[in-house]
């Protein structure tokens, strides 16, 4: 399973919808070459490679990257799946309307949601424990004894566990049980 997202490069193309075509005539119009002479098959074959790089160079340098786009995203097979199945039921309750169909599709939505969760907090936790091994000894010199601990233990959603802490509880006064936090 994977820790973080990773994103797939898109491929490099010669134009898009952001491409400047004004720009693009201009580039072509102050470089092209007209007057060359096409007498042999070298010559020709020269022309064409030149004009097919005069082309090429004008169109990039008057589209801009496709880095400023989103780049497709690639999850994990595990929340791919979790995703079908949330669009499964939601297809079943809107064609149904049944309260039972809301209800799963409700609770398929909530694991969906706790496991996207689980995924970034395990992926920040990772990140700040290896920023934390990698700059301890910097950190051990440091006078505040919160900055010299190796990492910071995430707080973990009282939701997320479904328990409720000792005074909210009033069992454990009572003697009825231990406390649930």
């Amino acid at each position: 399973m994977f820790t973080e997202i990773a994103s797939i490069p898109r491929k490099p193309v010669l134009h898009t919808h952001r491409t400047n075509w004004s720009s693009f005539r201009r580039t072509i119009e102050d470089t092209i070459e007209l007057e060359i002479p096409l007498k042999t098959a070298e010559d020709l074959e020269q022309a064409l490679a030149d004009f097919t790089e005069l082309i090429q160079g004008a169109a990039w340098d008057s589209t801009p990257s496709s880095e400023e786009t989103n780049p497709h995203i690639n999850c994990p097979s595990v929340i791919r799946e979790k995703i079908k199945e949330k669009q499964k039921l939601r297809r079943r309750w809107q064609t149904t309307r049944h309260p039972d169909d809301k209800k799963t599709f409700n609770k398929a939505t909530e694991e969906l949601k706790y496991l996207l969760n689980d995924i970034r907090d395990k992926s920040i936790e990772d990140y700040l424990e290896e920023r934390s091994l990698k700059y301890k000894d910097r950190l051990c010199a440091h006078p505040n004894p919160t900055i010299e601990s190796d990492i910071l233990i995430p707080v973990v959603s009282r939701r997320l566990q479904r328990r409720w802490p000792c005074d909210l509880y009033d069992d454990a006064q009572r003697g009825g049980g231990e406390c649930l936090t």
